[in-house]
C-alpha cells in the first residue's frame, strides 16, 4: 500500500489536493474533447492571444483561469489557430472601414434623447453591403478572414 503514493498519502490535505487537481484536469478534457470531429472533418478554433495587456484581468498579459492549459488539450483534438483581436470588431467585415456605434432616439419626459446600441454597429460606408452589423459576428468574420 505504501509504494509510491506515500508522499501523497501520509498527509489528507494532500490526498484531496491531488483529487482537486485530477478533477480540474478531467474536467479541461473533457471540455477539449467536445471539439473533437467526426471521422473525415477537421475542427478548427480561432483563440485569441493573450499578449495584449489584459485592463480587466489579475495580471496584465495572462489569461484568466485555466486558459493555457485548456488550449494545450484542445490542440491535440483540433486544428488551433491563435488570432490578434486587436481592432476586430471596429472595423467592417465587408469594406474594412471604421464602424460606428448604431444610435436609437426616444422621448423620454418629453424630452427627445438619442443613445448608442453597443451590441450592434454600423458602417460609415453608405455604399457597402453590410449597413448594419452585429459586433461579435462582424468580429468572428473579421478573424475568420485573417486565417
Amino acid at each position: 500500500r505504501e509504494g509510491l503514493a506515500w508522499h501523497r498519502d501520509g498527509k489528507p490535505f494532500r490526498k484531496l489536493r491531488h483529487q482537486a487537481y485530477v478533477g480540474r484536469e478531467r474536467a479541461i478534457n473533457q471540455l477539449a474533447e467536445q471539439f473533437r470531429a467526426p471521422p473525415g472533418m477537421t475542427t478548427v478554433v480561432g483563440a485569441g492571444n493573450w499578449s495584449a495587456q489584459d485592463r480587466g484581468g489579475v495580471m496584465r498579459g495572462h489569461p484568466p483561469g485555466p486558459w493555457m492549459r485548456f488550449l494545450k488539450r484542445l490542440r491535440r483534438v483540433c486544428t488551433v489557430v491563435v488570432v490578434d483581436e486587436f481592432r476586430s470588431s471596429k472595423l467592417c467585415c465587408a469594406c474594412h472601414t471604421a464602424l460606428h456605434a448604431h444610435q436609437y432616439r426616444r422621448v423620454h419626459r418629453g424630452v427627445l434623447e438619442t443613445g448608442d446600441v453597443w451590441g450592434t454597429k454600423r458602417c460609415a460606408n453608405r455604399a457597402c453591403a453590410a449597413n448594419v452589423a452585429n459586433r461579435d459576428v462582424n468580429a468572428a468574420v473579421n478573424m475568420l478572414m485573417l486565417v
